[in-house]
């Protein structure tokens, strides 16, 4: 039984060359200003910090998947560059 169509998206995400320790740390810091918890403010990503980024993205409406999303990082108001 089928449920629905099959679709891809495709989805700017945060590259390894924007991801510094720094703006983890300021994504992180976003998280937990708005009321998200990501654990320790130490500039990794971790198993915590995902569970806040998808915790707000579904709050959001914005897309949840395993990655730091463009659409993600603009939101907490934080620069992607």
């Amino acid at each position: 039984m089928q449920v629905s169509e099959a679709k891809a998206e495709w989805r700017s995400i945060l590259c390894e060359t924007n991801a510094t320790s720094a703006k983890i740390k300021q994504i992180q810091r976003a998280l937990r200003a708005d009321g998200f918890d990501p654990g320790p403010i130490d500039g990794v990503i971790r198993d915590k910090t995902m569970r806040a980024v998808n915790a707000y993205q579904r709050r959001k409406g914005l897309p949840v998947d395993a990655y730091l999303n463009l659409e993600t990082v603009k939101a907490l108001g934080v620069s992607p560059q």
